[in-house]
């Protein structure tokens, strides 16, 4: 019985109570972060409970949310968009790098159970997401130093889309240390910086280059309607020719052709199409493409069918041909 009553009389450690305020030796260092894990029976439980409390607690402090939305304001026929963001970044994280938290011995064992502390180095954690991305790391500042100095939008925008595609695997580990180092990390601020540049290239380019709608009066809804959802990626839209020599031309045309349907009636089908130029060479398509379609049907009456046809037109979502002729600003909707 004597070793029931030793551990009916050890006192609990002040780290096993307090990691942060009372540090134990082994982890005393500015940069450790600590967790006490605690189990009634078994003392390699005690010690996987430290582990994983310490794993979720740097898990739990990763996760932030972008919120944007967009509010649509009509004047003189013309519809403007305007949006509003929240935030930073949306993140799902997780803890990758379980292997660097270590076990400090020995397990205190007391009447209530066992107590363990594990602990983790965060510029260890730095330095394995270092080597982890050395070689995307090298990639990226290649594509970057050539971003920078990209002046034509359309290669901009491929390359920025390929940079952003490869920074993504990087993105966790940067908001990682962010978190753990309160912006203190020398690589994820580097990366950070990079990234913050490339999207201020990507708002200039969008405001130098100016997309012009124009088309007859019969398809204003759905011109100013690709015009608002253009805006709502931060592009300078405007209706009416182009300005300037920057920028892109899009025309926007409508066709309504009519047919019996198999029951009689009439059947309507409307479709408007774009026709995408560059505003220093007007003439010369890029791309034609239509972005609408809908059908309407009446069984008696043509015109009713048509008007149908037209009121059941809708764009809701932007054309992609724009991804790959503007560096789009990300719009995320809840």
């Amino acid at each position: 019985m004597l070793w029931l009553w030793i551990a009916c009389s050890v006192k609990v450690p002040d780290y096993l109570l307090d990691p942060y305020t009372f540090a134990h030796p082994q982890c005393s260092e500015p940069d450790h972060l600590r967790a006490v894990g605690f189990d009634d029976a078994a003392s390699d439980v005690a010690q996987q409970h430290a582990r994983r409390r310490l794993a979720q607690s740097i898990s739990s402090s990763l996760k932030s949310v972008q919120v944007s939305t967009t509010s649509v304001e009509q004047t003189q026929d013309i519809e403007t968009s305007l949006s509003n963001y929240e935030a930073v970044s949306t993140v799902t994280a997780h803890f990758p790098y379980n292997h660097l938290i270590r076990d400090v011995e020995p397990v205190h064992r007391s009447r209530e159970g066992y107590r363990a502390l594990a602990c983790v180095r965060v510029s260890d954690i730095e330095q394995e997401i270092r080597l982890k991305h050395q070689d995307d790391i090298n990639e990226l500042e290649r594509m970057y130093t050539t971003l920078i100095s990209t002046e034509d939008v359309r290669a901009f925008t491929s390359l920025r889309s390929a940079y952003l595609k490869s920074s993504e695997p990087m993105v966790q580990d940067v908001e990682l240390l962010r978190s753990l180092t309160d912006g203190q990390s020398v690589w994820g601020r580097s990366l950070g910086a990079q990234l913050q540049q490339v999207e201020q290239r990507a708002t200039m380019h969008r405001a130098q280059n100016p997309v012009s709608i124009v088309g007859p009066s019969a398809i204003e809804s759905s011109s100013t309607r690709l015009g608002t959802l253009l805006q709502a990626h931060q592009v300078n839209v405007h209706n009416g020719p182009c300005q300037s020599a920057a920028g892109y031309l899009v025309t926007v045309s409508s066709n309504s052709t009519v047919s019996k349907g198999p029951m009689g009636g009439y059947v309507a089908t409307y479709t408007v199409d774009i026709d995408v130029s560059t505003c220093a060479d007007p003439v010369t398509s890029i791309v034609t493409m239509p972005i609408v379609e809908s059908q309407g049907y009446h069984s008696s009456k043509q015109r009713t069918a048509e008007a149908v046809a037209i009121q059941s037109a809708s764009l809701i979502s932007t054309p992609g041909v724009f991804s790959t002729l503007l560096p789009l600003a990300e719009v995320t909707q809840y």
